[in-house]
């Protein structure tokens, strides 16, 4: 059995085997972060600043930081709904609550800040 008929309805990288799914490999791994970094930079540049962020020895490693606007220090998200671009949004994203996407009428300038810690 090669790679191709390996799969099951979707393409290679969902290919399972007689072992199980496989994990990507680091060629694979990779790839995709190139893929990413060349049709949404941004998200990558995001994604690079949070992992410096993370690298930082913390006292409570159970904080997970998360991202503000650093130009007006509003939330900001990426909502799949809208994009895949950084939107300002009013409410609280870990609760049932709706939360309000709005325009301030400038671009997000992604920071990351730890929760409860006002910009």
């Amino acid at each position: 059995m090669n790679f191709w008929t390996a799969r099951r309805g979707g393409p290679p990288r969902c290919a399972i085997t007689s072992g199980g799914p496989r994990s990507p490999s680091r060629e694979g791994t990779v790839a995709g972060l190139l893929w990413l970094a060349m049709n949404f930079p941004a998200v990558c540049d995001a994604m690079l600043d949070k992992t410096e962020f993370d690298a930082v020895d913390d006292e409570d490693p159970c904080q997970e930081p998360e991202p503000f606007c650093a130009e007006c220090g509003a939330d900001i998200g990426i909502f799949l709904r809208y994009g895949t671009d950084w939107r300002h949004y009013l409410g609280d994203v870990t609760t049932a609550e709706q939360i309000e996407v709005f325009d301030p009428g400038h671009d997000p300038v992604v920071a990351w800040r730890l929760p409860g810690i006002p910009a």
